[in-house]
């Protein structure tokens, strides 16, 4: 008991000391329009199609491998070993690969995590040559993670994930590390979820080596996070699950998503979600089939995200299941 009440503190004081700091952050930044100073941004792009479908309300949900990009502490409840791949053919020709995997042992689990972003390389212009000088230029972004979490009782997990991350423009490179730390109760009523996470806290940096003077902030993200059956129970027949998320970025602001998603026979499952106050985002919806092949879990699942203005909406495939 006394356990128990010593991590409900410590909960307590690191969700008091992360308003304190994003109550700083917000302060600093508040005297100009902070859209698009923050850097690594590729990290806020949501991974995994069944979170994508939901409208990226997966913080309160995460009871599969793709908790690791979502809510560390959700990794309790993966079966022994999962892993997951996924591919988005995203905006301009760039896209995105990522993946996991994750491993339950005697002290937690453990899980490791890759997200890459590239785009299509296009050959470098100068003033003198404004058709082209023949050489070919590229760029991208790699985020490789280590993360950790454990049950403190039957409802309460905590976890984290550590990154390394790597941002390459043609011959420039910079590289640091990010942090996400976050909690996963269920109140035992109705099964209701609640999810905190903190994720890509890490320093500043300047954008290039000739601006050194001008330093930017990490894209972190701040969400309390709420998820409940209100059909059915999971596992069952049949269950529909909402989720909502109220978010707080350091460069936009509280930005809030609403997800659903239908199981039926444990086999089919359908998804939908919105997001509020986003710029080029709204709606999403996706499905998934999870058929179980000689005992071991399957996986597919596809997302549609609905672009409002200039981009073509992406597409999002995923490939998950148990070993």
């Amino acid at each position: 008991m006394q356990k128990k009440y010593l991590f409900t503190l410590l909960i307590l004081f690191f969700l008091i000391w992360t308003s304190q700091a994003l109550s700083q952050i917000d302060e600093e930044f508040a005297d100009f329009n902070r859209a698009g100073k923050t850097i690594y941004n590729f990290l806020r792009v949501e991974q995994g199609a069944r979170a994508v479908g939901m409208g990226g309300a997966y913080t309160p949900i995460s009871d599969d491998i793709n908790s690791i990009f979502y809510n560390p502490a959700g990794l309790t409840h993966i079966e022994s070993m999962e892993y997951v791949f996924s591919y988005a053919d995203w905006l301009v020709g760039s896209k995105f690969f990522s993946g996991a995997f994750g491993y339950t042992t005697g002290f937690g689990t453990l899980g490791i995590s890759f997200i890459h972003f590239g785009i299509e390389e296009f050959e470098e212009t100068l003033p003198l040559q404004p058709e082209g000088t023949g050489r070919m230029v590229g760029a991208g972004n790699l985020a490789l993670g280590l993360a950790y979490a454990r049950e403190i009782t039957d409802k309460l997990s905590l976890g984290g994930q550590v990154r390394y991350i790597q941002e390459t423009l043609d011959q420039d490179t910079r590289t640091t590390v990010s942090f996400d730390l976050s909690t996963f109760y269920n109140t035992g009523f109705r099964n209701l979820r609640l999810g905190v996470a903190l994720r890509n806290l890490g320093p500043d940096q300047a954008v290039s080596k000739v601006t050194r003077s001008e330093s930017f902030p990490m894209p972190i993200d701040f969400n309390v996070t709420v998820a409940s059956e209100i059909l059915g129970k999971k596992e069952g027949p049949y269950s529909l699950t909402l989720a909502f998320e109220n978010g707080f970025t350091v460069d936009l602001g509280d930005r809030y998503r609403l997800g659903a998603e239908l199981w039926l026979m444990n086999l089919l499952a359908l998804r939908g979600g919105y997001r509020f106050n986003y710029s080029n985002e709204d709606f999403s919806f996706g499905f998934g089939i999870s058929p179980k092949l000689m005992g071991r879990k399957l996986n597919i699942d596809m997302a549609y995200t609905n672009f409002i203005d200039y981009f073509d909406s992406p597409l999002r495939i995923s490939v998950s299941g148990t070993l």
